[in-house]
């Protein structure tokens, strides 16, 4: 999942963000075992225990679970001068009310 905050819990100044496919790297981990703690917004918080060896790469898939309650208000707001959809130069979406009852 991208944008998904990536850390070694306890070591402050190694972690990393998800990248648009999920991927992520964390450099230069001395050998041993630690928690890696990964979240995002509306998912639960997930913590795994990793085992990192010497002079190897350590692979660690996470699946983080929606957080529905979480997120009480998501307030999207912007300025632009008027423009077609068509012609718009970022992707535009209309979400419908309804689509939230």
């Amino acid at each position: 999942m991208p944008g998904c905050f990536v850390q070694i819990k306890g070591m402050n100044n190694k972690g990393a963000v998800s990248d648009g496919l999920g991927n992520y790297v964390i450099k230069d981990i001395p050998e041993g075992n630690y928690t890696l703690e990964v979240s995002s917004l509306g998912f639960h918080t997930a913590n795994v225990g990793i085992s990192v060896k010497a002079n190897k790469t350590t692979v660690e898939n996470v699946t983080l679970e929606e957080d529905l309650l979480s997120l009480e208000e998501v307030v999207v707001s912007g300025t632009r001068n008027q423009v077609a959809v068509y012609q718009a130069p970022v992707i535009v979406s209309r979400i419908s009310p309804k689509l939230f009852d």
